[in-house]
């Protein structure tokens, strides 16, 4: 399978500074502050919630490329779902954020995996988060077959 390259949008306008408003600025600035990068599949889920916590952009390419690497991330690296846990359980909106991108957009193959290990290969007390997961990615299924 080869994976879309994944962008995001980061740069030092989404970073609050001392004596600036904290508010994000809008999605739709597309000045030479914004740039597009890859997310490194290898990317923590620590990580890719600091990226939640600064960038304002969560829709287009931007969103597919959250959503490939949410699904990436679960369908590849289960055995981190405790560090994604304990970032959920702090952050009930990073949560959200999570469950809103296991979505149709993304692999298939992929989903499929997720949904089976969320089913079959829960850790202990993450009945809830694995749940919420392989519900997600079960409706993502449903939604990317053609009717």
């Amino acid at each position: 399978m080869q994976l879309r390259s994944w962008p995001l949008v980061a740069g030092l306008a989404c970073i609050p500074i001392a004596g600036v408003s904290a508010q994000a600025p809008p999605c739709v600035d597309s000045g030479p502050k914004w740039e597009l990068q890859p997310i490194p599949p290898a990317a923590s889920w620590h990580a890719f919630h600091q990226l939640f916590l600064v960038n304002p952009c969560d829709d287009g390419v931007i969103g597919e490329a959250f959503s490939d690497f949410v699904v990436h991330k679960l369908a590849t690296g289960w055995s981190s779902l405790p560090v994604l846990a304990r970032l959920v359980a702090s952050d009930t909106a990073f949560g959200a954020f999570v469950i809103q991108h296991i979505d149709g957009t993304t692999d298939e193959g992929e989903l499929r995996r997720v949904a089976h290990m969320a089913s079959e290969r829960c850790p202990p007390g993450e009945a809830l988060l694995c749940e919420r997961i392989s519900t997600a990615a079960k409706a993502a299924l449903r939604d990317a077959q053609p009717n």
